[in-house]
């Protein structure tokens, strides 16, 4: 393991071991690699290993809709951190009233596409362990 492709998170890590098939709605809709469902907060993850994705730019506009002054996140919620555009960075989700990490065990490009295409993007890849 190398260090997070877009620096380390400093919060909670949320979710470990997420196994994708491409086709849900959230990631919190997906369940872990081994058919089981998502475990919150059982990771044993570093800020090291926070997963990333690159989602396919947008053609015009931005398509992820910035949160009003004083708007809650809702449950499961994603946001990008740390990329140089709205479309490329370290994967956070909104749980129990905090943001938090995911970590990039396992992380695949499946389950990049699924953030990306939550947040309004075509498509997208994984992005993990870059120097």
């Amino acid at each position: 393991t190398g260090m997070a492709s877009f620096g380390e998170g400093k919060d909670v890590i949320w979710l470990d071991n997420v196994g994708c098939q491409g086709k849900e709605a959230r990631l919190a809709d997906c369940h872990q690699t081994d058919g089981r469902a998502l475990v919150w907060g059982g990771s044993n993850c570093m800020h090291l290993e926070d997963a990333g994705v690159l989602c396919q730019p947008p053609a015009m506009g931005h398509p992820q809709r910035e949160p009003e002054e004083g708007e809650t996140a809702k449950e499961g919620a994603i946001k990008l951190v740390g990329g140089d555009n709205s479309w490329e960075g370290n994967v956070e989700i909104f749980h129990k009233g905090s943001w938090g990490a995911v970590c990039d065990t396992k992380w695949s490009d499946e389950d990049a596409r699924v953030v990306c295409a939550s947040l309004g993007y075509g498509g997208g890849r994984a992005k993990v362990d870059s120097f």
